[in-house]
């Protein structure tokens, strides 16, 4: 092979590697204004069947008014998540009083009941992080609310923090996996209160709620898809107190 059959090949070679290094390149991440808190999806909302709502039994409505809690709770300030039209972007992040800061974001302020409103996201290697700011006129910003979630969009929590705390408290938190099975497992704490339930609810509706308090478990409810279920309360020492049964509304 003579000196130019080598140059030529060696440049169809490289060419080649620059061919297969685009074809097997994944799609671009989105830009940081575009990601959105998975946590307010309608996908990743807590369905639970018809018949579980509709049953008159005060233990079935007690799941349907935790499940509404927890919903409500998150969902009130999926709004203060969304960039409104004449926000300011911001050259430096935002670093709060009761807050942790990191690199690499994206932040925006506007005005907001007497104060402002700063919304930061950050990009992390397999997840996005979300952070809400709050400060009155004059005053230092405080972290109010936080979110992750997986860029797979398989996991991600949700935090409300006390901002008229001078270092991290947090007010209520909410932990979420979505399976392979189609079914979602989600943890919900009110730290302040000592007061905590976890739950699981499969693809077909079925699932199950666990309450604790203080760490004791305190009542497990478990209903099937059509939303008959059962219900078992347990004392101090972990030992069954009372249980029954309700029937599908």
């Amino acid at each position: 092979m003579n000196i130019k059959d080598l140059q030529k090949f060696l440049v169809l070679f490289c060419l080649a590697l620059v061919a297969v290094s685009c074809g097997d390149k994944d799609d671009p991440e989105p830009s940081l204004e575009e990601v959105e808190l998975a946590v307010f999806s309608e996908e990743n909302k807590v369905f639970i069947p018809e018949g579980l709502k509709n049953a008159s039994d005060s233990e079935a409505q007690a799941v349907s008014a935790m499940i509404e809690s927890m919903t409500s709770n998150i969902g009130a300030y999926s709004s203060l998540f969304t960039i409104p039209d004449g926000a300011t972007k911001l050259a430096s992040p935002i670093e709060a009083v009761n807050g942790r800061m990191y690199t690499n974001m994206v932040t925006y302020e506007w005005s907001y009941q007497g104060g402002s409103i700063a919304y930061q996201i950050t990009e992390q290697d397999n997840a996005y992080f979300f952070e809400i700011f709050f400060k009155e006129t004059g005053g230092p910003y405080y972290k109010w609310f936080e979110g992750t979630q997986a860029k797979d969009g398989k996991s991600g929590s949700f935090a409300m923090l006390d901002i008229e705390a001078a270092s991290r408290v947090e007010v209520f938190t909410y932990e979420y996996e979505i399976r392979n099975d189609g079914s979602i497992y989600g943890e919900y704490n009110y730290p302040s209160f000592g007061y905590s339930f976890v739950f699981e609810v499969l693809a077909d509706g079925s699932g199950y709620i666990e309450s604790y308090e203080n760490d004791l478990l305190q009542v497990e409810y478990m209903w099937s898809a059509n939303g008959s279920g059962s219900w078992t309360y347990y004392d101090e020492s972990g030992n069954v107190s009372s249980s029954g049964t309700w029937t599908a509304g």
